[in-house]
């Protein structure tokens, strides 16, 4: 078999006799391709981040000859080709590479709990060796607010109730509710309720306002 050792420069020679000068070949070049071991990612396994705030992931894929070509999938399966920077660093041996990829994006909500994956390979082998990262993002509450009331009509006297749908992570924190500007006092969940309502709520606006540790 062959070593990473025997990568150089390589004659035949035959030996010489009495009153023959030896005969040697010319140089032929033996090319030893290593495959790069398994690649991993700076940060670990997982990684807590803020949504639309800049992010960095490192990849390291090591000692390949020549060194590895690395690619990014995100969160939904995609390539990532933007904001992508190579290095490539010679070991001791002044044979071998370390390759890192460095990427930088704005985690959106969409990539809460889905991983980022790299993996790489060489000519060596073209079987690629992956690693991926768990993605954590932290975000801003996004709300949807819904009532009781039939088709939005209601008739003196009823009862209505409003319900904030809050999509957070974390968790809401605090809801405040207004009508009309007004902070409705006493209501501090996720829902609001009017009872026997009357003719001075007509047109009136239901606000609902969430916050988390992000907003």
């Amino acid at each position: 078999f062959v070593l990473l050792e025997d990568d150089a420069m390589f004659q035949c020679q035959v030996g010489a006799a009495d009153g023959v000068a030896p005969i040697r070949s010319r140089s032929a070049q033996l090319t030893v391709y290593v495959p790069p071991e398994d690649p991993f990612i700076e940060e670990g396994d997982t990684l807590e981040v803020t949504e639309d705030m800049d992010t960095t992931l490192n990849c390291v894929s090591p000692g390949g000859k020549p060194a590895a070509d690395i690619y990014w999938h995100d969160g939904d399966g995609h390539v990532v080709v933007k904001n992508v920077r190579t290095s490539e660093d010679m070991l001791e041996d002044g044979k071998r590479f370390n390759t890192t990829s460095v990427i930088t994006f704005k985690p959106k909500k969409r990539h809460h709990n889905k991983t980022f994956t790299c993996s790489a390979s060489n000519i060596a082998d073209r079987s690629r060796r992956s690693v991926s990262i768990l993605m954590v993002v932290r975000y801003a509450p996004s709300v949807t607010l819904t009532s009781s009331a039939r088709h939005g009509l209601l008739t003196e006297g009823d009862t209505v109730q409003f319900k904030c749908n809050a999509h957070a992570n974390p968790h809401p924190t605090q809801y405040t509710w207004f009508v009309d500007g007004q902070r409705a006092n006493g209501f501090e969940s996720d829902y609001f309720i009017i009872t026997n309502i009357s003719q001075s709520y007509h047109n009136s606006i239901v606000k609902c306002e969430v916050r988390n540790e992000i907003e």
